[in-house]
């Protein structure tokens, strides 16, 4: 638990990685217009672009996220006025295409609340079939003919690489079927997409397939007003985002629950953050400006390889949507340097969140810390999640870890417990059924929401390269679309509501604590042929209602109608 301390503002991504700048914050003024609504590394391109030095201004256009005031300003600004490209818009968000040298011009509009990079997604890391299959109980659905049948499902994710080879029900050719909104016009080349559509498959291999490769928050967005437009029976979404609020109020969550409300299943991983989150109250008893995490511990340490490292502070659930609290997270190395810091600015009308953005030169044990920058004394509530790297075991609070929009209301979470015994680098040794220690768990921040909904296996085999054996809620979300395929297909009558009821009650208790717990939900997946979703109706034609029976055995004419399947 080191107690570290200059500052490198790394690139995120392709998008960025022209523009490896070395920042040292000191030097900045960042109170001159403009800068202070420009957030993490577009501050230090705006400024090479403006003083005409570096790379920055070469004409290279990036993508970014306008936070404008409201709604209504969003859609009357012409941003290509300024020489912006839009691509996305959603109630006051718009992400555009914008070169270097026009950054500080639209942060500068009086309209423009902050100008930041996107939030991107994160995946929840045939001849080859899911050992999953048998052990949730899908091979006596599909001995019985119920296969999918009848059900379309569309898998979203950020790139499905090699697909059209894949043991996925798809033709490559067909628009409606292989669907792109990414920035790049293409199906991304990731194969997690193609290892999470051939599980589905490998569950329900004759439902109808769509695969939508997605980007950004507003990309995913997009493609749930797609699917819901469409009549996409389920999707299956096995990726997730931060930035916050994690109580099921994000944009991206409520559209979840619009889309759910319209009749969609929408199934999500929950996330594989239970080692790499941490959550606590703003506490600085030796009033030095920085937070302690315990009683004179100001550090969480984190083990990083070389390249890029991001991590994301927010604090909503005390600040409100907007806010001038203004902190910053920090990260430091052994020698007590300060290696990045995120540096997005609250001044009033800016979301309580940060993204520490870092490019790491050399692996090794580094230090983050919370700077209380400017703003009120008071006691914030912090959430604060390291991308794909565990923090100090110390400050590893799996309590509340579900990631966005596995915290909606509307999406039915899925955790991950072993579905076979394997041994895996870095993970210790679990018998099946064991829960994941990843695997995120509830309840939804500042609600009593039980999440995740069920867990389901991981860990089993794809015909994917380099994907097998699929480790995560990825894998585990992936069957439990497929089975939802299984259900609706045997009664299609089955709404959203009566699949997750049916889904709860064949659920298998796993661990020994009462389910539904925050831990495992409803239990683990399993699958029974002929469950009923709905009590027969009976309607008596005689005696007619009301008459008097005056026989000593009465005969008594009735009709029963029961819908969908099973028996009552």
């Amino acid at each position: 638990m080191s107690r570290l301390r200059k500052a490198k503002a790394p690139a995120r991504g392709a998008l960025f990685a022209a523009t490896a700048l070395l920042i040292i914050f000191s030097s900045l003024s960042w109170g001159a217009a403009g800068y202070d609504d420009l957030a993490g590394p577009l501050r230090g391109i705006a400024m090479q672009a403006e003083e005409g030095v570096g790379s920055a201004s070469a004409g290279q256009d990036l993508l970014v996220l306008i936070q404008f005031k409201s709604p209504m300003a969003a859609a009357a600004n012409n941003l290509a006025a300024y020489g912006a490209r839009m691509r996305l818009r959603h109630g006051a968000r718009v992400e555009a295409f914008v070169s270097a040298d026009n950054l500080l011009e639209i942060a500068r509009l009086p309209e423009v609340a902050q100008v930041r990079p996107p939030n991107y997604m994160e995946p929840c890391y045939g001849a080859t079939m899911s050992e999953g299959v048998r052990l949730v109980g899908a091979i006596p659905f599909q001995t019985a003919g119920i296969t999918g049948s009848g059900v379309t499902v569309a898998v979203i994710d950020l790139g499905f690489g090699g697909f059209d080879s894949a043991e996925i029900p798809v033709d490559p050719a067909d628009p409606n079927e292989v669907v792109s909104f990414r920035a790049d016009g293409t199906m991304g080349s990731s194969t997690h997409g193609t290892a999470v559509a051939e599980i589905v498959a490998d569950m329900a291999p004759g439902a109808g397939f769509v695969l939508i490769a997605v980007d950004t928050e507003l990309s995913v967005e997009t493609a749930a007003h797609y699917v819901a437009n469409r009549g996409i029976d389920v999707v299956c979404m096995s990726m997730d985002t931060r930035g916050g609020p994690y109580d099921g109020t994000s944009s991206l969550s409520q559209k979840i629950d619009e889309v759910r409300n319209r009749g969609v299943f929408w199934v999500n991983a929950v996330g594989n953050s239970a080692q790499r989150h941490w959550m606590g109250d703003w506490a600085d008893r030796d009033r030095d400006g920085f937070n302690e995490f315990n009683v004179g511990d100001e550090s969480i340490d984190v083990v990083l390889p070389a390249g890029n490292y991001r991590a994301f502070l927010s604090w909503y659930q005390s600040a409100g949507s907007m806010t001038n609290h203004d902190y910053d997270l920090v990260l430091y190395d052994t020698s007590d340097n300060e290696v990045s810091r995120s540096g997005f600015t609250q001044n009033g009308d800016d979301p309580p969140l940060d993204v520490l953005n870092a490019d790491i030169a050399t692996a090794g044990t580094y230090s983050l810390r919370i700077e209380r920058v400017s703003g009120p004394d008071v006691t914030d509530s912090f959430q604060l999640f390291s991308i794909l790297q565990n923090l100090e075991q110390a400050n590893q609070v799996a309590e509340s870890s579900v990631t966005i929009p596995a915290d909606a209301e509307g999406a039915y979470s899925v955790g991950a417990t072993r579905g076979q015994i394997v041994t895996l680098p870095n993970q210790p040794s679990l018998q099946v059924d064991e829960l994941e220690t990843f695997s995120s768990q509830g309840p939804v921040v500042g609600t009593s929401r039980i999440k995740p909904d069920l867990v389901a296996p991981d860990a089993v085999s794809v015909s994917v390269a380099g994907q097998t054996p699929f480790v995560g809620t990825s894998a585990s979300a992936a069957h439990v679309a497929g089975a939802a395929c299984l259900l609706l297909a045997e009664d299609q009558l089955r709404t959203p509501d009566e699949l997750e009821s049916v889904l709860r009650t064949q659920a298998v208790q796993v661990g020994d604590d009462p389910i539904p717990n925050n831990q495992v939900g409803w239990g683990r997946l399993n699958l029974r042929v002929g469950a009923d979703s709905r009590p027969p109706t009976i309607t008596i034609s005689y005696p007619e209602n009301g008459s008097t029976i005056t026989t000593r055995v009465p005969t008594i004419v009735a009709f029963i109608n029961d819908e969908g399947s099973g028996v009552d």
